[in-house]
């Protein structure tokens, strides 16, 4: 991704910081720790990237093989256009969920293309492959060494697909629209687990970005 200056408004910000100490008698005393005035870029244009991929839009649902039977016999499947969309937002422990994105190329064209996903320790899925349609184009990689890199902290489980195998030989042109859908199983089984989906959404974070190779490697 090359970054480029963003031509935004400056604009003087004042603010203060206080604390509030409690007393013996339940009364607090306003303590200034700060108080100052800073000058900030206030708005920023919708694009400060040039040359670099996009994300339009973002959907979780369930998966089409997680919305059971059309009845007791169990012999036919539940079709993903026949549940309402309030109830495709929904996610029961073992059900697959896909995180749908949308996004598009910007300036020129790429062959490197990667899938960044955030996700709260709250929510436990397990990662289990990646789709990419490009036009007609479609592949799907299974997660794997090589196609899913994994990291970790207190607070997070992040998860670094890469999609460049699965671009056409032509890679992404600029200004084409592509669409990936990640696949995860979900993990969690306690009540406190967050298992609806339009609340995953608000929790979890994706976007597309390019990774630049090292010129100079040792």
């Amino acid at each position: 991704m090359i970054l480029t200056t963003c031509k935004a408004n400056k604009v003087s910000l004042q603010y203060s910081i206080w604390q509030m100490d409690k007393n013996r008698y339940n009364t607090y005393c306003k303590i200034p720790y700060i108080c100052t005035q800073r000058t900030i870029v206030a708005k920023c244009p919708d694009v400060c990237f040039e040359n670099a991929p996009k994300t339009l839009s973002t959907t979780i649902e369930r998966a089409d093989n997680s919305y059971g039977w059309t009845d007791y016999t169990m012999t036919k499947r539940q079709k993903r256009a026949k549940v309402r969309q309030e109830d495709r937002k929904r996610a029961l422990y073992l059900d697959d969920i896909e995180i749908i994105s949308e996004g598009v190329q910007l300036g020129g064209s790429t062959k490197n293309l990667y899938y960044y996903v955030q996700v709260p320790k709250t929510v436990v899925l397990l990662p289990k492959q990646v789709s990419l349609k490009i036009g007609e184009h479609l592949i799907t990689l299974v997660a794997k060494q090589g196609v899913l890199r994994q990291t970790t902290d207190d607070e997070n489980n992040y998860f670094l697909w890469n999609l460049t195998e699965a671009l056409p030989s032509r890679g992404v042109l600029a200004d084409e629209k592509f669409t990936a859908v990640v696949t995860y199983q979900v993990e969690s089984c306690t009540a406190e687990d967050v298992t609806s989906t339009s609340q995953l959404k608000e929790e979890i974070g994706s976007f597309f970005i390019e990774l630049m190779e090292q010129k100079n490697k040792p």
